[in-house]
């Protein structure tokens, strides 16, 4: 549990620009391509200068969009880091306690009637 309250506080130091796109509809989200036609035609414009503003701000949505991707990509990966972590960790408590309890069972190779000490697989006779 620390270690996702851990990794959320670094989800919550992101920029503002980022809490601003998280906070836009997808609907008003653009695509790469779409941004860069439509900033195409707003530059070729005869008012291209009024218009300057938004192509940045269009730009700025496409560059956060990006940024907030690759939070979630980077988070995503710490948090399964983590889960295996702990698998590795109950693995390790696992193989101690089979170590630490075999004496208690009968060896399969004995219990099949092979060997023990000459070979794994060779058979009594």
């Amino acid at each position: 549990m620390s270690g996702t309250t851990n990794t959320l506080s670094k989800v919550s130091n992101v920029n503002p620009r980022l809490t601003q796109f998280v906070l836009t509809p997808p609907s008003q989200w653009k695509s790469a391509q779409a941004n860069h036609s439509s900033s195409e035609a707003k530059a070729n414009s005869p008012t291209s200068s009024c218009k300057q503003s938004s192509s940045d701000f269009d730009y700025e949505n496409l560059l956060v969009q990006i940024e907030f991707e690759q939070v979630i990509e980077k988070t995503l990966e710490e948090l399964q880091e983590q889960a295996q972590q702990r698998r590795l960790k109950d693995l390790r408590k696992e193989l101690d306690f089979v170590k630490r309890t075999e004496w208690r069972y009968t060896p399969i190779e004995k219990l099949l009637g092979f060997d023990v000490t000459s070979g794994p697989f060779d058979k009594k006779e």
